[in-house]
């Protein structure tokens, strides 16, 4: 496990780990659930929407997805990062994600989900 968030009821956990995979764990029981796989190298960052309804992570491939809490499917992948995602978060009115991606340079980008 690398990395973690908590969605905002404090009732799921979501985990990033060097394994490639998004687990989604039960705050209260310690239950896993469900294993997300679509990323192809590790995973170094999640974020879970102010709603509670959407999963962002970052991965070593330099892609960012975009799941589905509630349905545990993957909705999108975005590409176009020629280097490992190290950090992903998300605004306080779930409408812009933030990201970090190093090259030779610290790069930040923005991604703002179609209405």
């Amino acid at each position: 496990m690398r990395t973690v968030a908590i969605s905002p009821d404090g009732q799921t956990v979501v985990s990033g780990s060097w394994d490639q995979t998004v687990k989604i764990w039960d705050w209260v029981t310690g239950r896993l659930k469900a294993t997300l796989t679509a990323h192809s190298d590790r995973v170094g960052s999640v974020a879970i929407t102010p709603d509670g309804q959407t999963i962002i992570s970052g991965g070593a491939d330099g892609t960012i997805k975009v799941w589905d809490l509630t349905t545990q499917s993957l909705k999108t992948t975005i590409n176009g990062y020629s280097s490992a995602v190290y950090s992903v978060t998300i605004s306080s009115n779930g409408q812009t994600v933030a990201l970090v991606a190093v090259t030779e340079v610290l790069k930040f980008g923005i991604w703002q989900p179609k209405a």
